[in-house]
């Protein structure tokens, strides 16, 4: 009865030293690599596991570890959510930061269409609403009022109206 008692013990001890393990190398592993914060773009294709975007981040010197990235992602159970999209972050982010922002999908790309037929107004009523553009900077170079439309070749006319077609930014 007592080895059965001692070894219960052992175990114990030996699953409690493995969990402080485990916790301290998820701990240092989360924290950023760095206090640089140069922005580093990477971008995330469709279709993307987390596994790939894990590769990419500690590729690019964002994370200290794929696997404490991994395992951040499924404890927190966001494996499924991580956004595509074309990304800016810096080496003084830490791991739950880079997962928080590639779930919201806070990319620096917008969808913005425009449909067919409107008019350079309605395209920067648009683009402010968005917030994307200040519309009367938008008007300045559309019109070419602070550009030299009359030196480009393809443009035949004085504005760019009817050759804004719509465009990913």
């Amino acid at each position: 009865m007592r080895s059965i008692v001692a070894r219960t013990k052992t175990y114990i001890v030996l699953l409690l030293a493995a969990l402080v393990v485990v916790t301290w190398a998820l701990v240092l592993g989360s924290r950023p690599v760095s206090g640089d914060k140069k922005p580093v773009r990477f971008l995330i294709a469709q279709g993307t596991s987390a596994h790939g975007i894990s590769d990419t981040l500690y590729s690019r010197k964002l994370i200290r570890s794929p696997l404490v990235f991994l395992v951040t992602c499924m404890m927190s159970g966001s494996s499924e959510r991580l956004k595509p999209g074309l990304y800016e972050f810096n080496r003084a982010m830490s791991v739950p930061e880079i997962i928080k922002s590639l779930v919201e999908g806070n990319t620096l790309e917008s969808w913005v269409t425009i449909p067919e037929g409107k008019t350079l107004r309605e395209i920067a009523d648009i683009l402010q609403a968005k917030q994307l553009a200040d519309p009367n900077a938008f008007l300045a170079l559309a019109t070419g009022a602070s550009s030299g439309l009359a030196e480009t070749s393809f443009v035949y006319g004085d504005d760019l109206e009817g050759y804004l077609f719509p465009i990913h930014i």
